[in-house]
């Protein structure tokens, strides 16, 4: 656990190179860090008592790995494991006890406050553009809220509320902001009634567009079967001549 909780620290010497994004150079996650939070995934999958006890000793691996998240917010590749590390502790995990200090351990709630803050990410060109880690703080975010609203989980309310104003704030504000902005269509915004029923509008379109372009594919094979015969008499006619 030791080990893990070095390999996950995100301030590695090595050599740094320069991104696509601004002119700031940085050592890359590398394939070592990021193989390492996968093994974390991979361990809480088990939902083995010895593998929670142990992660109890060594629970500034949770923290290790926000703080990359932060570092590293434009790897998608990171993100995706990090959500479904959470996905696994607060959807699939029977042990109140450890999903209690995983929260409090990763701090969660308040590294999602303040990267909410940084939501806009200025480029050199001065222009602003979403953070990369934006789709994570939204996923993450939902999940944890979702299960507060509906009272799923005692001890999410407990940890959220501890969180406190900055928490509901953040939800009332850029959360609400960010789904909204999701949510958008082409044209406007939909209520999801509205988006099951264009839904079902394009799956019936679906179906008529594909009959059209059978009717049309059948068409077009008569039509070079034809070609193909017509080709074949006129040989014909050149070797009787």
């Amino acid at each position: 656990m030791d080990q893990i909780i070095t390999i996950l620290r995100s301030d590695h010497e090595g050599v740094k190179i320069q991104g696509s994004i601004t002119d700031v150079q940085y050592v890359p996650l590398g394939q070592q860090r990021l193989l390492t939070v996968e093994l974390v995934y991979k361990l809480l999958q088990v939902r083995h008592a010895g593998i929670y006890a142990a992660f109890d000793k060594g629970s500034s691996v949770f923290k290790n790995i926000i703080e990359l998240v932060k570092t590293y917010q434009w790897n998608n590749f990171l993100q995706l494991k990090v959500m479904n590390m959470f996905e696994e502790v607060l959807d699939n995990c029977e042990n109140v006890d450890f999903k209690k200090k995983f929260l409090v351990a990763s701090g969660i709630g308040q590294a999602l406050v303040e990267m909410g803050e940084k939501a806009e990410f200025k480029m050199e060109s001065e222009r602003m553009i979403r953070n990369g880690y934006m789709g994570l703080v939204v996923n993450i975010s939902n999940k944890l809220q979702k299960k507060y609203e509906g009272v799923q989980s005692t001890t999410i309310v407990e940890y959220l509320d501890n969180v406190g104003e900055e928490w509901r704030a953040f939800v009332n504000g850029e959360l609400k902001n960010s789904n909204e902005k999701n949510n958008m269509q082409l044209g406007g915004t939909s209520t999801n009634k509205n988006a099951d029923e264009d839904e079902e509008k394009e799956d019936s379109n679906y179906d008529v567009q594909m009959e059209k372009i059978m009717a049309r594919f059948t068409n077009f094979n008569s039509i070079l079967s034809q070609g193909s015969s017509n080709d074949d008499d006129d040989e014909e006619d050149d070797d009787d001549t």
